[in-house]
């Protein structure tokens, strides 16, 4: 052979090379965006599955009186420090695709009465979709706990007491319904 096809070959062989590196690095730049946004992924992943683990941890899936007290006077007792509660399931006849329960708090004590934090953190805790989904409140009545009239006289200059006594508390579940056919 001569030198000259010699030179020809080796510089082919270079440019063979040179484009094989090119496209090697440019396809380990791709493999390693993929494997950055598949980790990222994961990531979210793992977090959304650790979320949804705690979730169902404290999630109360009782459809009965018993899993209802008992969540309701967890929350009492727990963390609104108003003490046991029982509930009072009513089931309203299913309308179009769902079916809303009713439940009706009642205080364990006879003349309930509670600060506005207490109330607001029940209502919370009662409401948090974590705890128990599609559950709100539907009627919530208080009256401030001194004096028995609707018109009260407070005379200026004097500290209102935080207190207030429960009339009526209720939250409403709403459940879709399985669609047969």
């Amino acid at each position: 052979m001569s030198p000259r096809s010699e030179l020809v070959i080796l510089g082919l062989l270079a440019l063979g090379a040179l484009c094989a590196r090119f496209w090697a690095v440019s396809n380990l730049e791709g493999h390693r965006a993929a494997k950055r946004t598949h980790e990222k992924h994961y990531q979210f992943i793992l977090e959304t599955v650790d979320d949804l683990s705690l979730r169902r941890e404290s999630l109360s899936l009782a459809d009965d009186q018993q899993g209802f007290s008992s969540h309701f006077s967890a929350i009492g007792v727990e963390k609104a420090n108003t003490g046991q509660v029982t509930t009072q399931p009513n089931r309203r006849n299913a309308k179009r695709n769902f079916q809303d329960t009713v439940l009706t708090i009642k205080f364990e004590e006879v003349d309930p009465r509670f600060s506005r934090e207490q109330l607001w953190v029940f209502l919370y805790n009662g409401e948090n979709p974590k705890l128990i989904p599609r559950m709100r409140s539907t009627r919530f009545h208080i009256s401030p706990a001194y004096g028995e009239s609707v018109r009260r006289e407070v005379p200026k200059g004097v500290d209102r007491s935080d207190l207030w006594r429960v009339r009526e508390m209720a939250f409403t579940q709403r459940n879709p319904l399985e669609l047969n056919g």
